[in-house]
Parts: structure tokens; C-alpha cells; sequence
């Protein structure tokens, strides 16, 4: 089974750290990537772009369509893909 995995910030938490409370949370983010990576479950990460440039896709009528703006979260950042 896979699974794909979103990473995410509150709105403004990363920009209110020190420089040196976001390089640790960096930090961590990156060394669990590796572990995932190193016992072979990380298939594929991927930083995201801003929700303002981001489009949704949902289903209509059988077909793709899309939103201009998206509806996700503006504190997504990262997905990964798992298993």
C-alpha cells in the first residue's frame, strides 16, 4: 500500500521563528526524509508551490476540472510520497 503524506505549517508560525528555530525544523524534516528514505518507504518528495500560484482539481460530470485558486490549506509545503 502507498500513501502520500502532506507536511504542513499554521500560517505564519515559520515566519515568526528565529532563523535558528526554522533551521532546526528543517533539520528534522530533512533527517525523517532520510530515515524513510534509508529503510526504503520514500518514494518521491516534492516541495509545493503557493496556494496563490496552486490550482484544484476535483471531478465533474466524469471529467477533470479545475479552480483557478486553491482550496488547500496555505500551509502545506511539502509532499511526500510514502509506502
Amino acid at each position: 500500500m502507498k500513501y502520500i503524506c502532506l507536511r504542513y505549517i499554521e500560517p505564519g508560525k515559520f515566519e515568526g521563528m528565529t532563523e535558528e528555530e526554522r533551521h532546526a525544523t528543517l533539520d528534522e524534516c530533512f533527517e525523517y526524509n532520510d530515515h524513510l528514505r534509508a529503510n526504503g518507504h520514500l518514494v518521491a518528495e516534492a516541495p509545493l508551490q503557493p496556494s496563490e500560484t496552486a490550482l484544484t482539481l476535483y471531478w465533474k460530470n466524469g471529467k477533470v476540472a479545475m479552480l483557478a485558486r486553491s482550496a488547500a490549506p496555505d500551509s502545506i509545503f511539502m509532499l511526500d510520497h510514502v509506502y
